[in-house]
């Protein structure tokens, strides 16, 4: 007991199938790369991009320094008790 399909089924299903074809896809990064560029033609925007870039930039600036500061001071603690006592450090370091 099958239902009879609708007339000209067939001719249908082909269309949508070439209408699909015919469609010219966009691309996600294509579709991104235009709202970018659109945005950044407005100098406010622009300007408080670079803002934050700037700002981001100093910030991951100062942790790594004080990372470094910190690193070498422990390191300079450590040369400076071995100017001193020599076997000392050593026997604290296994």
């Amino acid at each position: 007991m099958t239902d009879p399909l609708p007339p000209r089924f067939q001719e249908q299903v082909w269309q949508r199938i070439a209408r699909a074809e015919s469609k010219p896809g966009t691309a996600f990064w294509s579709d991104f790369v235009q709202v970018f560029l659109r945005a950044f033609t407005r100098p406010r925007v622009a300007y408080a991009y670079l803002t934050v870039l700037m700002a981001a930039g100093v910030a991951a600036g100062i942790l790594t320094a004080q990372a470094e500061r910190a690193r070498l001071e422990t390191d300079l603690g450590q040369r400076y008790v071995q100017t001193i006592d020599p076997y000392r450090l050593a026997a604290s370091n296994p």
